[in-house]
């Protein structure tokens, strides 16, 4: 296993003996969240004082994100009706029905074909991740337009 970098390490002396093996989707939220979080210029990257308090705040930070990442995947899990793994459209259109009657299904084929990265026509978990962290970016582009 390769170590920490000492400034990590200082941070975090107990990382190996208390986590549990992370998944690639969990690392990959809770990297895109930090970055977001602590990026404050919002260029896309980490500035050395953006890194320095993203340190200062990490073991907070994790117990946050897992909290969030509990969520998304109860959120994914009560979407995906017949529990194959992945959210067709008919699944997500249903869902969003239930919240905001003006979903389409125009609007959820789009969502679902900007993050279909294998192509299936679904999502998956990762996939699904990717496309609640873009929501409202990306709101304008799935809206119905005004007749």
């Amino acid at each position: 296993m390769t170590p920490l970098p000492p400034m990590l390490s200082a941070h975090c002396p107990t990382l190996t003996a208390h986590c549990p093996t992370p998944t690639p989707t969990r690392v990959t939220y809770q990297v895109a969240k930090r970055i977001n979080k602590y990026d404050a210029d919002g260029n896309g990257t980490l500035s050395f004082p953006e890194y320095e308090t993203m340190l200062k705040n990490w073991e907070g930070d994790d117990a946050e994100f897992e909290k969030d990442m509990d969520k998304l995947t109860s959120v994914f899990d009560s979407i995906d009706l017949d529990k194959n793994g992945t959210i067709d459209k008919a699944e997500l259109t249903a869902a969003l029905k239930m919240i905001d009657k003006t979903a389409t299904e125009e609007g959820v084929e789009k969502r679902i074909n900007k993050y279909d990265d294998d192509k299936d026509g679904k999502v998956n978990f990762e996939e699904f991740e990717k496309m609640i962290s873009n929501w409202g970016r990306d709101e304008a582009l799935f809206k119905p337009k005004p007749s």
